[in-house]
């Protein structure tokens, strides 16, 4: 694959500036349509002894259907070559305020974190050295009530077995 060369900032690519010319030509060709148009009705009524106000809707509808198409694809284009010089610059603006909200997001969440863990160390400093709990205790007393309730269990057991022979 061949390496682009990207575009500097401020600067847009042949394409961008194919969109923006085109743009301009179907700009300047609805203004065309629209002056035909509207001379086109002015002849007509003339012709016809009829005024303005004798055919008003009829005339909007004839001079904005003569150039809505022209000028429509005149906005498309130009907003379609806007997006893609955008792209090319890597400046799309809903990305970086999803970015800086990401970051910002990310910086409360490690603050809030250390700020809690350094409450809990001041805590535990705070207290005496007789009520701060030693986790390798907590942990051997829940082992020693789990072997106990396991011993307890087995011998249910055995007793459960035994009942049925003394039956016999």
């Amino acid at each position: 694959m061949k390496d682009r060369k990207e575009s500097p900032k401020g600067r847009a690519s042949a394409l961008v500036k194919v969109m923006y010319v085109i743009s301009a030509v179907f700009a300047a060709v609805s203004v065309y349509m629209l002056i035909a148009n509207i001379l086109y009705i002015n002849t007509y009524t003339a012709s016809y002894g009829m005024t303005f106000a004798d055919m008003w809707s009829e005339a909007i509808q004839y001079i904005i259907s003569g150039f809505i198409l022209y000028f429509a694809a005149a906005v498309i284009i130009f907003g379609i070559g806007k997006i893609i010089s955008m792209i090319q610059q890597n400046c799309l603006p809903s990305c970086e305020a999803e970015d800086e909200k990401d970051d910002y997001d990310d910086y409360r969440e490690k603050t809030e974190s250390s700020r809690d863990e350094g409450q809990e160390r001041k805590a535990l400093k705070d207290q005496p050295e007789e009520e701060q709990p030693e986790e390798e205790n907590e942990t051997a007393e829940l082992e020693d009530s789990e072997t106990a309730e396991d011993e307890a269990e087995n011998e249910d057991d055995e007793n459960a077995e035994e009942e049925p022979e003394e039956k016999k």
